[in-house]
């Protein structure tokens, strides 16, 4: 159950969503008793740019007549200082949505998997990704090349995510409070059952997610039968 460092959460702050495959149902045990998602290193990402963005720009460090093997040295130099930095810092990415059929379908196995509804224990380090086109992230990493600064930018490519992400440095973990679980229309229905039983003694609703012509929809898994809620997309 969820200790007491939840005793002090803000009042009002909107619920976050964690995306999730069920093809290694060990993972979905670890959030649910353990209260904790897991924090990646940036380079375990699938952005090629991760972080790096602020590396790719070096052209300011070149002076004029510069020897050229001295020129590559110092990139290398730089380049091993950058990741080293970057290293420091774990991430953990989550969303402001449950109804996106794009990260429904890329990061919950196509609908055979479920998103997590959450809060987390503490929202200092909760950052909302700024999205924009790489020369414009250039620009803002050129007044402020930090590596938190870089981890919070991605290119416009990824804008459907709507991501919010936990940077820390040097935590494996954050603790979380697990709402509800909203399971995925493509999950067989002993697997769902079998999620149900898990987390209703927890006080963790249940959800199916249900395609409609409006959207995304869910509907509420009780052990007594469904409850239609509805929940229409703008």
């Amino acid at each position: 159950m969820p200790s007491s460092i939840f005793e002090t959460e803000k009042a009002g702050v909107d619920p976050l969503y964690k995306y999730m495959s069920l093809q290694k149902f060990d993972r979905l045990l670890d959030v649910i008793y353990n209260q904790r998602l897991y924090m990646a290193k940036h380079d375990s990402l699938n952005d090629p740019y991760e972080g790096n963005l602020v590396a790719t720009d070096v052209s300011h460090l070149q002076g004029e007549n510069q020897d050229p093997i001295a020129f590559a040295a110092m990139l290398e130099a730089h380049d091993k200082r950058w990741q080293q930095s970057l290293s420091r810092y774990r991430i953990c990415s989550l969303s402001n949505t449950w109804k996106s059929t794009l990260l429904w379908a890329h990061y919950a196995d196509e609908f055979r998997g479920i998103c997590i509804e959450l809060s987390t224990a503490d929202d200092s380090d909760i950052y909302p990704v700024k999205y924009e086109s790489m020369n414009n992230i250039a620009q803002v990493l050129k007044c402020n090349d930090t590596p938190l600064t870089a981890l919070t930018y991605k290119t416009t490519d990824w804008e459907h995510e709507e991501e919010v992400r936990v940077i820390r440095e040097g935590h494996g973990y954050i603790d979380i409070r697990v709402k509800a679980v909203i399971i995925g229309h493509r999950v067989q229905e002993n697997t769902r059952k079998c999620i149900t039983e898990i987390v209703s003694p927890l006080g963790i609703e249940t959800y199916l997610v249900v395609p409609t012509l409006n959207g995304l929809d869910k509907m509420n898994r009780r052990p007594r039968g469904p409850k239609y809620l509805a929940h229409q997309v703008d």
